[in-house]
């Protein structure tokens, strides 16, 4: 069976922004072409990348209009975080997760040749859930509610799992694994 490589499943539609351009313009794009992310350049040179993420966690917090806002002012990462194109999926689960991030630039060679999202690895890969889930997000969201790690875990994690992966049928049995792995513990 041929091995899946990150360019075999990334977008290679390279969208970008200018850095100058507004925050309301970006979002305007990422509507438009339905999608979550966008490289952002300035001049010649990509600095960065903006997400939806950012969106949510970073512009509530400037005291300005959308409209007044720059998309260098609210950058996901002024440095671009890549993959090679030849990589294997697992490599490319497992940057996200140490990064703790949800794209990856693919290059080859050094230059740009598309997008990867964590969106499109589950789709094709959807162990990469393993490395993906950690114990900080897990604890994170329902640690001041419960008091017994254990049971956040299980309780968390078996919550996470059935609503993501509700309805796909090729990862019942990823599901089935991950909930007695918990139950052993």
């Amino acid at each position: 069976m041929k091995k899946i490589k990150v360019e075999d499943i990334a977008s290679p539609n390279i969208i970008y922004i200018d850095a100058n351009s507004t925050v309301r313009e970006a979002a305007d794009l990422m509507k438009n072409n339905n999608i979550s992310s966008l490289l952002v350049k300035e001049g010649e040179k990509f600095i960065g990348i903006i997400t939806d993420k950012d969106f949510v966690t970073k512009l509530p917090y400037v005291d300005k209009s959308c409209s007044d806002v720059k998309v260098k002012e609210i950058l996901s990462s002024l440095k671009l975080i890549t993959v090679e194109k030849d990589a294997g999926l697992e490599e490319a689960a497992e940057l996200m997760r140490k990064k703790k991030i949800r794209h990856l630039v693919v290059v080859d060679k050094g230059e740009i040749k598309g997008i990867l999202s964590l969106r499109d690895l589950l789709t094709v890969f959807p162990e990469a859930i393993y490395s993906y889930i950690t114990l900080d997000y897990l604890v994170h969201k329902t640690l001041e509610a419960e008091a017994d790690l254990s049971s956040v875990l299980d309780k968390q994690l078996k919550r996470s799992l059935t609503d993501y992966l509700k309805g796909r049928k090729e990862c019942k049995e990823l599901v089935n694994k991950l909930l007695k792995e918990i139950s052993k513990e």
